[in-house]
């Protein structure tokens, strides 16, 4: 059994609906060339802000696990929807201080 089921519930607007999440709201909406009105994020936008934060914690995560020092990680995820399928481009940054330790033997 799930632990914890994602409700998401229809608004009066066409397409416009909202969901809890653990004391958080999303509203969600189509654009308005697809019969919403855009009073909230386009469903395939927070597919696409899911995957760019289970990545940026993932890479974190692996980060601390392995004793690396980082700064920052900033990932960045496009989407580019064409007829019949989905695009997703990525773009993965780690800010960190590195330094290089030459070791020289005579």
């Amino acid at each position: 059994m799930f632990k914890k089921m994602i409700e998401c519930k229809s608004e009066k607007d066409k397409y416009c609906c909202k969901t809890e999440i653990g004391g958080f709201t999303i509203q969600s909406d189509a654009t308005v060339d697809k019969g919403g009105q855009e009073n909230g994020i386009r469903p395939h936008d927070i597919l696409a802000t899911a995957y760019a934060s289970c990545l940026n914690m993932s890479v974190r995560m692996a980060c601390d696990k392995k004793q690396i020092s980082i700064d920052s990680v900033t990932s960045k995820v496009g989407l580019i929807r064409e007829d019949s399928k989905t695009i997703l481009h990525i773009r993965l940054i780690l800010a960190m201080n590195c330094q290089m330790i030459l070791s020289m033997r005579y």
